[in-house]
């Protein structure tokens, strides 16, 4: 059975257009307003332990915080 390299795997993961769908091993969030990440889109801090969804759109993202209560 073939290796897969799972974060080569999920960061190929991407919108019609091309938006990213998951982004690992990211080491901060990027700002409100960037364009290039699809809606829903999770993004993985490593750094800060926190995982973040784009609540925004794939031309102006919004990534918030994911909590659990």
């Amino acid at each position: 059975m073939a290796k897969h390299n799972m974060k080569e795997t999920m960061e190929a993961y991407r919108t019609p257009t091309g938006g990213k769908m998951f982004v690992l091993d990211a080491t901060s969030k990027p700002t409100d307003g960037t364009s290039g990440y699809g809606v829903m889109c999770w993004l993985l801090d490593t750094t800060n332990k926190v995982a973040y969804l784009n609540e925004g759109s794939e031309s102006s993202c919004d990534f918030n915080a994911v909590t659990t209560s």
